[in-house]
């Protein structure tokens, strides 16, 4: 059987507003007080993936999110953050996720909470390390924000294909890839400004897509590409407005990240124990089963040791 730890447990059974006072009263077994001293432990259970346990072949996708906390600006670690889904600045905390996709199944390869660092490296740092695990990397895919030249070119050293968006003012053999005519569908190569080798560029509607698959593409195919890229998204989406991404509002910056693990376990748990539904529809579903107060045994056994 699955089990889950206490946290991520209480983050399934609530709806709506959270909190660890609500959580312990959803429990019934368990003190706030407990659920706090939890987030506040160095080593919470972690849903990153086993690496040698992975399918060998798959997608990268990455991609980060801001972790809105517009009330709560004394919270270690939030800064002003620009939330593109929002399209706004607003005070926030920023997460990376580098997720595996094989088999139409979701492996987190890790999750980062960047703080001073810069993203960029480290996501260098994680595509290094999947190199060195000898996976099988079909596509990386990402936004523009991860498309700076050196980040391209180690993808293309480590012998795998990107497909990313890229910033209409980068230029393309010397002219900014907005200045270039693009004819029909079809897409265009040359060389990108940093970029070691030639690239191809296709404009699909008002943004620009960039691989180093030199095959003839249209906007159509790589845009097809690029799509494959929004399961984080989704990802995204579930654990902000169902399981609670958001809702932490303890002060110290390792029981913001702790808290967010255990939000991606709760979600991972449904993602496998109800593989067919989308997690709306898997939370309520469990939610019938253990909602009751006769179900606390039933409901303790979930519990991990």
């Amino acid at each position: 059987m699955r089990t889950l730890s206490k946290y991520s447990l209480a983050l399934l059974l609530n709806e709506g507003s959270f909190s660890c006072v609500k959580a312990s009263k959803s429990l019934g077994f368990v003190s706030h007080d407990h659920l706090t001293r939890q987030l506040s432990k160095k080593e919470v259970p972690t849903p990153v993936a086993d690496w040698n346990m992975l399918p060998k072949k798959g997608i990268i996708v990455i991609d980060d999110t801001v972790i809105a906390k517009p009330h709560s600006e004394t919270i270690e670690g939030v800064k002003w953050q620009y939330a593109s889904s929002k399209d706004k600045v607003l005070p926030g905390i920023n997460m990376v996720l580098g997720l595996w996709v094989a088999n139409g199944k979701i492996y987190v390869l890790d999750v980062i909470f960047p703080g001073d660092s810069n993203r960029n490296e480290l996501v260098q740092a994680l595509l290094k390390r999947v190199k060195e695990a000898e996976l099988d990397v079909e596509r990386v895919l990402f936004d523009a924000w991860y498309a700076c030249s050196k980040t391209l070119n180690l993808v293309h050293t480590q012998g795998w294909t990107y497909v990313c968006r890229v910033k209409s003012n980068r230029l393309l053999d010397g002219i900014s890839i907005d200045s270039h005519k693009f004819f029909g569908a079809k897409g265009r190569t040359g060389r990108l400004k940093g970029v070691y080798k030639r690239v191809q560029v296709a404009k699909d509607g008002d943004r620009y897509l960039l691989t180093n698959d030199l095959i003839p593409h249209t906007s159509q195919s790589l845009s097809q590409w690029y799509g494959e890229r929004w399961v984080v998204e989704t990802v995204f989406r579930d654990l902000k407005s169902i399981l609670h991404l958001e809702k932490c509002s303890c002060r110290n910056f390792t029981q913001q990240f702790n808290h967010a693990l255990c939000v991606l376990e709760a979600y991972l748990f449904l993602q496998e124990d109800f593989p067919s539904q989308s997690v709306q529809a898997a939370q309520q579903e469990f939610l019938k089963e253990y909602r009751c107060p006769n179900c606390r045994q039933d409901l303790a056994k979930l519990i991990r040791a």
